[in-house]
């Protein structure tokens, strides 16, 4: 079995290319092999954090059904990765509904052993709901999901608390994954140490990992970036069942003790004053 995970969601701004590749991280800190196309190009915020990750434009306006169709039929027959992660771009919400999400897609995926995770971003928006409440009517079991709380860009979600979605969320075993805020100036520092590595060479990826082993990043920054990574990280774990193929599940035990590879040999918090 393996999997699809990608967003639905018809705004932009939402965090979804930082979650993508924070999972993305995850699974390179468990050895697990994936493939992700960043179908933003234009931005190329996922394809800029992962060497896996290929960059596809897709024209809204010059039958875009045909380009995501071809990416999903090479997905299909790949069977070197376990897990492959889409960022689509703003308002491809209807383009996923009529391919990947539709029946034909999804029976297709089916015979080939693989399942759909979809991520939801709620917003006390009516229009978002209303379109993440269709879906989840009409898919049902077809697919998993999992509800992405992004607290910088939408700290509030009332429209969700305490309504039918949220009931029939629960009762597919929907995880709620807490995406919290990196700090501004962090953020910024890893932003202007990326850059200077491409000015001198780098070849236009810069991971998180790349940024917590650079001794460009400062000590204390790391440490930020690595306690936001981990508390993200902790919450895949708990429930890698919607992210991950069954065959590729990580020991339950690994849970307390993960964090970003190169953490310990990055810096020395007994160090600091």
């Amino acid at each position: 079995m393996r999997r699809i995970v990608t967003p639905y969601c018809s705004r932009g701004n939402i965090g979804k290319s930082t979650e993508a590749a924070l999972r993305g991280a995850w699974m390179d800190n468990l050895g697990i092999r994936w493939k992700g196309f960043d179908l933003s190009p234009d931005r190329r915020t996922l394809a800029s954090a992962s060497s896996v990750v290929e960059a596809v434009r897709i024209r809204l306006d010059e039958e875009p059904q045909g380009e995501l169709l071809r990416v999903l039929a090479r997905i299909l027959r790949d069977q070197d990765a376990a897990v492959f992660a889409l960022d689509p771009m703003v308002n491809m919400a209807p383009l996923l509904e009529e391919t990947l999400l539709s029946k034909a897609f999804l029976e297709e995926a089916a015979e080939a052993g693989m399942r759909i995770t979809l991520l939801l971003f709620p917003m006390d928006d009516q229009e978002i709901m209303a379109e993440i409440d269709g879906a989840v009517q009409r898919l049902g079991e077809a697919v998993d999901y999992a509800v992405v709380r992004n607290r910088h860009s939408a700290s509030k979600h009332q429209m969700l608390e305490g309504s039918e979605l949220e009931r029939d969320l629960e009762r597919l075993r929907a995880p709620t994954i807490l995406l919290g805020k990196l700090l501004t100036d962090t953020k910024n520092i890893m932003a202007a140490v990326a850059e200077e590595w491409r000015e001198n060479g780098g070849n236009g990826v810069f991971s998180y990992a790349d940024a917590i082993a650079s001794s460009q990043m400062p000590r204390l920054h790391k440490y930020i970036l690595n306690e936001w990574m981990r508390k993200v990280w902790r919450q895949y774990q708990e429930r890698s069942d919607v992210f991950l193929p069954e065959a590729v599940q990580p020991d339950p035990g690994e849970i307390a003790r993960q964090e970003p590879a190169a953490r310990r040999r990055s810096f020395n918090l007994s160090s600091m004053r």
